[in-house]
């Protein structure tokens, strides 16, 4: 039998409870902050607002055009369709990898165009097939298209409820369960960054394939550079090394290369593309377990929010910053209004 928690985590456990039945309450504080700072009304087809999604497979479109265009596989993170909390653990588990990612997991990203859609989208756009419901796939511009799932195989999430109650060891401290949060979200990006590298270049040979392919795309003015690249990395830019990335990842493993400078240079260009700016077909979203905010580009959306409304819900840091794709609960919206 389960022993009963003691009384310090019991009242932290009723507490989370109380908590919980104010999940979904409306946060009616209007939120002044945007990104372009102000506020102003959301274009239709912009989530919160009263028409349709936002054109996710418009943007899959031009990911996927770009990709064509650079000789790079499209990396999709798959949007779950019908289950929720799905998407809440994809949307995490992928905003701590590019938010906290180590240098060489960000460039290894650099080898790849990203977006997120479902897979009928995906299906629809590229027409690539695959097997099994993975987490992301890669879609391969050669003749046929491939889909290549990517299987990552990752530990049990933990979360905050199962730390708070049942599952946690006897005499825990807060700090000591916090830790096992952040651990465990850092460990599940890390083993997702493993799968992406394993079906995206799993010898040398794939990346030689891939090199080729950014070899024969690079613009004439730029040729000249990239072949100097190893040991004259200066005049590299952040957007060219994250458009033939693996151009950068050839010429840091070349003997002698300047490798920190180049990988720096291309993981910097991972941060500008799709961590200070959004990954087609989601936003940016944070919390620190009450409420989120979205980070909404000009013209921003300044309507109440949904959740958590009580100040004693919490995320690891490792998770605080999401991908907030585009669906949303309409119902629940209404009741907010």
């Amino acid at each position: 039998m389960r022993p009963f928690p003691s009384a310090p985590r019991r009242r932290r456990f009723l507490k989370f409870l109380g908590a919980s039945a104010l999940f979904a309450a409306c946060n009616s504080s209007r939120d002044e902050k945007s990104v372009a700072g102000e506020s102003a009304a959301v274009p239709a087809g912009m989530p919160g607002d009263s028409g349709t999604h936002a054109p996710r497979e418009r943007e899959l479109r031009s990911a996927w055009q770009r990709a064509q265009a650079l000789g790079k596989p499209l990396l999709v993170v798959l949007v779950p369709e019908s289950d929720a909390a799905a998407q809440r653990d994809v949307s995490a588990l992928f905003g701590g990898l590019l938010n906290h990612g180590t240098r060489d997991q960000l460039a290894l990203l650099g080898l790849t165009e990203l977006a997120c859609a479902t897979r009928a989208e995906v299906e629809r756009v590229t027409g690539a097939d695959w097997k099994g419901e993975p987490l992301c796939v890669l879609v391969d511009g050669a003749d046929p298209v491939i889909g290549r799932a990517v299987d990552a195989q990752l530990d049990a999430q933990l979360n905050f409820i199962s730390l708070m109650y049942g599952t946690s060891e006897i005499g825990e401290t807060w700090e000591q369960s916090n830790e096992r949060l952040e651990q465990n979200a850092k460990l599940r990006s890390s083993q997702l960054a493993d799968a992406i590298r394993l079906a995206l270049v799993p010898d040398a040979t794939a990346l030689q394939k891939l090199t080729a392919r950014a070899r024969s795309v690079v613009p004439a003015s730029n040729s000249a550079a990239f072949a100097y690249l190893a040991t004259c990395p200066e005049g590299l830019r952040s957007a060219d090394a994250l458009d033939y990335a693996a151009l950068v990842h050839a010429a840091a493993a070349e003997p002698n290369s300047s490798q920190d400078k180049l990988l720096d240079t291309l993981a910097a260009g991972v941060r500008e593309r799709w961590v200070r700016a959004p990954v087609p077909g989601s936003y940016w979203a944070s919390s620190t377990g009450c409420g989120q905010d979205v980070e909404y580009p000009a013209p921003v959306h300044d309507k109440a929010g949904i959740g958590f409304a009580c100040g004693m819900g919490h995320t690891p840091e490792y998770s605080q910053r999401f991908l907030y794709f585009y669906d949303r609960d309409e119902a629940v919206e209404a009741e907010c209004k």
